[in-house]
């Protein structure tokens, strides 16, 4: 078939998607494809028929002499099929329902064969794919996309994307600190040998989780915030908002250090004691 008003390269593609799945849905509806001129409907993506062509002529082409009628028998094609591997479709489908992943997520991650294949390795190497899925997404995109380059561009080790994963959800550092140290391999050049855990220890990054440490900074944002532990005591419905502030004022207090949720936990626990106190 031959399309009319295509006059952009957003409009090629458009029409070819449109075109390929018009014509296989034809086909497998037991349809044949006839030669034809159609017009591309922008508001609707679609192609309708204009007009029919009896002869090939028509369409002012002629064969092209280097380019042999090809006929395969089942043998030769799955002998292709073997070769090409998993198609990108496929992939995307056992991504969403193995991985957990949303199709935007599989946009970026399967944007390229290299980036799908270091995802699956460091999955394979025990990161939770939640986790990584959402680094791939936030961390290494936007790490690669500050670089002009892509994911798999960055050189990184398997190993090293699984560990900084990890880190994260083990309470070491929190997700925002895991940008830093994701920073911090790409500046130095520790793509395929970086130590994450070494570097947040470097950095300043690993959450405290002591909860001797954590206990004198609740009591010091406690002291410091007393309407906010009235609101709580006195409103149960402000209870939840008021944790929610002690949280925020704990969490400066100690410069960003602090678990925030072992935080949240210890600060709920001494609220409840407080009311059980007043009771």
């Amino acid at each position: 078939t031959e399309t009319k008003n295509v006059n952009s390269v957003r409009f090629v593609m458009a029409v070819v998607e449109s075109e390929a799945r018009r014509q296989v849905d034809l086909i497998e509806d037991g349809g044949t494809v006839v030669q034809e001129t159609r017009l591309f409907e922008p508001n609707s993506g679609t192609t309708r028929s204009m007009r029919s062509k009896e002869d090939a002529h028509d369409y002012r082409y002629f064969p092209e002499p280097d380019l042999v009628p090809a006929r395969l028998d089942d043998a030769a094609i799955e002998s292709f099929r073997t070769r090409v591997g998993e198609l990108p479709l496929a992939r995307e489908r056992r991504y969403i329902e193995g991985y957990g992943m949303t199709q935007k997520d599989c946009e970026i991650i399967l944007a390229d064969l290299p980036t799908a294949e270091l995802y699956e390795s460091a999955a394979n190497s025990g990161a939770d794919p939640k986790t990584l899925t959402k680094q791939f997404v936030g961390v290494w995109n936007q790490l690669a996309s500050t670089h002009d380059t892509t994911i798999s561009r960055l050189g990184l080790a398997a190993r090293v994307v699984a560990d900084l994963a990890k880190l994260v959800d083990a309470g070491t550092i929190s997700a925002s600190a895991a940008s830093q140290v994701a920073e911090h391999i790409h500046a130095n050049k520790l793509a395929d040998n970086a130590n994450s855990a070494d570097i947040a220890a470097q950095l300043g990054l690993i959450q405290e989780r002591d909860e001797g440490q954590l206990e004198k900074w609740i009591d010091e944002v406690f002291a410091a915030n007393a309407q906010a532990i009235n609101d709580a005591l006195a409103n149960p419905k402000k209870a939840k908002a008021a944790a929610g502030f002690l949280r925020g004022q704990l969490m400066k207090v100690s410069q960003g250090k602090a678990d925030p949720k072992l935080a949240g936990k210890l600060i709920e626990k001494k609220l409840d004691s407080m009311k059980d106190g007043a009771a």
